[in-house]
Order: structure tokens, then C-alpha cells, then sequence
């Protein structure tokens, strides 16, 4: 591995030194990224990287991670050798959730507003799950757009329908856990522009519901929002926050969540106080869906995301898992896009614990930026310029740019080439 990172890194240095100064940052870039090679095998026996054919990968022989998902679910490939939980806790900041590469989504347990990630690993309660997260950053932002099932009377604040939890499981595009207060366990898969919620229910007699907070969120400085009960079956809405790190920026998230059992009870909420109407406009407002259910029940929910409009949020739904699409199908794709990007670098050699080290470190590598423009290519325009079109690229955003420029931009440009080139059309 040193004599391949030491004869590369020559040959292109000397190559940039005849096309000097146009390309300093990915030299750091590279460099920066040759350490963190060395250091992350240091202790291997034998490392080897290269770009593969996704079709041709041998799977590393490696144990699951600590927090194994059901049984009902095959992991192999790349995915094995993945802990989402690594990083969570502490100053860390990242999240479990599920997510797909780049994805607009990542649907994700928040336990604590105070914590970037939004889930800080050992806390002892999970307020729900919430749509968009930012991945290892230290300031908060985002978290927008809760849900979480419930039994019982309807609360309306997250000190009111939190609840201690266990049977925890994640695995890269997957997070599963149970809610001890209700006893009922969620699982979330996710789509670049969805999300996919599998809720099973214990037997209730029309107290099982579905709560969504619409301006949750881990920024403090939320600005308000809108929900719209469309019909026993879809709520839509939008909210607005940010003033990430003190900064002026302010982004508004629309969603479109579809259910596919009818509920029995409707209501809505404007700063706590329950309502039979279908719309609220305000600075804390949500929806809840009440039904019956039978022991195990499962309710599946979708819910679009969009930072142009509520439009965009459906046609993102109905476009990326339409109608009959099951949990299971959105979770293998989810599955196979990770196996896909994360063997482009396949590893030999070293313990299982260094494989896991490795794979997570890529995995985490691979979430950030986000894919902003929606499938019809329309996204928000900077500095309120109104809504833009990328033509012939994707567009994306959040990029953690005092991290991003000093080396994952020079993994990008080695791995996933056409990715970086979108990306900084994204920032031209």
C-alpha cells in the first residue's frame, strides 16, 4: 500500500508541477488522503486498493456489526462491514439513520436536540424520527419533519411522545427500534428523495397513532411552518429553519406523507392545543392519525421530501416508490446502491475490526454532500433567487466545505469522478 500511495502521489505531483497552480487544493487533497491511508492500515497485513467492478467483488469475510438487523433481512457485500452506530456518540455527530448515497433523505432517530447528528448514542430516549440530517457537522441544523408512532392519548411536544427504546438495529439504508412506552417497532428504509416507514403495531382499539411534528427540528432558530390534512390517508406541509453556525442561511423543507391504512381520527395541533381542523399555519404546528389496529399490524408510510415545493415533495414520492412498491424492495435497492458504491474500493487483509473501521469511514465518506434538485431537476436557486433547473446534472448542497476541500473532494475525484463533476457544477 506505501509503495502505491508514495509512486502515485510522485508521478502526479510531477505531472501538476508542469500545470502548476490550477489544482492546489486536490494536491492537498491527496495528500491529506495518503495519510489517512497509512494510518487506517497501519496494523494490516496485507491492504489493497483499487477500483473493481462492482459485479466481480469478493466479499471480505467479516462479522455483522454490534447491532445485527433482524433475521428476516440478508446483509452481504460491503454493507457487512458497516457500524452506522460509530460516530454517534459524544462530539461525533453522526446519525444511524437510513439513507442512500448522496441521498436528499436520511431518516434518522433524534434523541437529543442539542446534538448535531440528532441522536447521541446512549441516550435514553428517542423523540422520533425526523427527515433530513446533516452528517458529521458541529453545528445544528435541519431535523426537520418528525414522525413516530404512538399509543394512547395525543402529545404534541417531544417531551411528550418520547419513550425509551431497545431492539435497536442499522445497517447501511436500514434503522430498526422499538418504542418500549407504545411496544411498537419502527423500521425506515430510504430512497435519494423518500422515505419508507414500516410501523408494527401491538392490538389497540382506535389509540394507535401516527404523530408528525412538522417543525421539530435540531436548528433552534425554527421560523415557523404549515400542515394540510389532505385525507384520511395524506397529510402534506413545510417547514423553515437554519442560521446554521450563526450563518444567515434559512432553507424551508416540504414533504408529502402518504398512509396506507385510513384513519379513523384526525387532528392537527397549533402550539400544543389540539384541532379537528385540516390546516395550521405557525411557529409549532403537526398532524396525528389515529386508528385500530390488531396485535402486529403493520402500517407502511411515505413520505417525499422537497426544498422546492409541496408538488416537487409528491411528485419525488410517487415517482421513487410508486404505488405496490413494498418495504422489502425499497430496502434491497437501498442495500444494492451501498454494495455498489462501496465496493468501487474493496480491502484485503488486516482484522475484521480494521475492515469496519475502513468500510464505516468510506460509508460516512459517501453521504455527504446531498443531492439537492428534486427528479424533475428543479431546486431551490441560492440567496432567495427563486427555483432553478439543472439541466443534464444533479445538484447538490450541504457540503461541509472546511472538511470536504482538504480530502474528500480527492476521494471523490479517484472513486466517483462524475459525482465530483456535478458537485462543483453545483458550487460554479
Amino acid at each position: 500500500m506505501k509503495r502505491f500511495t508514495d509512486a502515485f502521489l510522485s508521478r502526479f505531483l510531477a505531472d501538476l508541477w508542469k500545470d502548476r497552480g490550477k489544482t492546489t487544493v486536490i494536491v492537498v487533497g491527496l495528500l491529506l488522503l495518503s495519510v489517512v491511508i497509512h494510518l487506517t492500515t497501519a496494523n494490516a497485513q496485507e491492504v489493497t486498493i483499487q477500483k473493481s467492478n462492482p459485479s466481480q467483488f469478493n466479499v471480505v469475510s467479516a462479522p455483522l456489526p454490534n447491532f445485527p438487523i433482524s433475521s428476516s433481512q440478508t446483509v452481504s457485500g460491503p454493507i457487512a462491514n458497516v457500524d452506522p452506530f460509530i460516530g454517534t456518540g459524544g462530539a461525533i455527530h453522526d446519525f444511524p439513520g437510513a439513507i442512500v448515497p448522496f441521498g436528499m433523505v436520511s431518516i434518522s432517530p433524534d434523541t437529543n436536540l442539542a446534538h448535531a447528528g440528532g441522536f447521541n448514542y446512549g441516550d435514553p430516549d428517542i423523540m422520533g424520527f425526523s427527515q433530513v440530517h446533516e452528517e458529521g457537522v458541529g453545528c445544528a441544523d435541519l431535523g426537520n419533519i418528525l414522525i413516530v408512532p404512538t399509543t394512547g392519548g395525543i402529545a404534541t411536544s417531544e417531551s411528550g411522545y418520547q419513550s425509551p427504546y431497545n431492539n435497536l438495529a442499522a445497517s447501511p439504508g436500514y434503522f430498526r427500534a422499538t418504542l418500549t412506552n407504545s411496544g411498537t417497532t419502527a423500521e425506515m428504509t430510504a430512497t435519494i428523495h423518500a422515505s419508507y416507514n414500516q410501523y408494527t403495531f401491538p392490538a389497540r382499539n382506535g389509540d394507535a397513532n401516527i404523530l408528525i411534528d412538522v417543525t421539530h427540528a435540531l436548528s433552534p432558530y425554527v421560523q415557523g411552518g404549515t400542515v394540510n390534512v389532505i385525507s384520511p390517508t395524506e397529510v402534506q406541509g413545510w417547514a423553515t429553519s437554519g442560521h446554521r453556525c450563526g450563518h444567515s442561511n434559512l432553507q424551508t423543507v416540504y414533504f408529502d406523507a402518504q398512509f396506507s391504512k385510513a384513519a379513523t381520527k384526525i387532528g392537527t395541533w397549533l402550539n400544543g392545543v389540539t384541532s379537528t381542523a385540516s390546516s395550521q399555519t405557525g411557529q409549532h404546528v403537526g398532524a396525528y392519525f389515529s386508528t385500530t389496529t390488531a396485535a402486529n399490524e403493520v402500517i407502511t408510510v411515505k413520505i417525499g421530501v422537497s426544498y422546492t415545493s409541496v408538488a416537487n415533495a409528491v411528485l419525488n414520492v410517487n415517482t421513487e416508490i410508486p404505488a405496490g412498491t413494498t418495504f422489502n424492495q425499497i430496502l434491497t435497492n437501498a442495500q444494492n446502491a451501498w454494495n455498489t458504491e462501496l465496493s468501487k474500493i474493496t480491502v484485503g487483509g488486516g482484522t475484521s475490526d480494521q475492515q469496519k473501521e475502513f468500510y464505516t469511514a468510506l460509508y460516512h465518506s459517501l453521504m455527504i454532500p446531498n443531492v439537492l434538485s428534486d427528479v424533475n431537476g428543479q431546486y431551490p436557486g441560492p440567496n432567495n433567487s427563486g427555483v432553478k433547473t439543472a439541466a443534464g446534472y444533479v445538484q447538490y448542497d450541504f457540503f461541509n466545505t472546511w472538511d470536504q476541500q482538504r480530502s474528500n473532494f480527492a476521494l471523490l475525484a479517484l472513486g466517483w469522478p462524475e459525482r465530483l463533476s456535478d458537485m462543483m457544477k453545483s458550487v460554479d
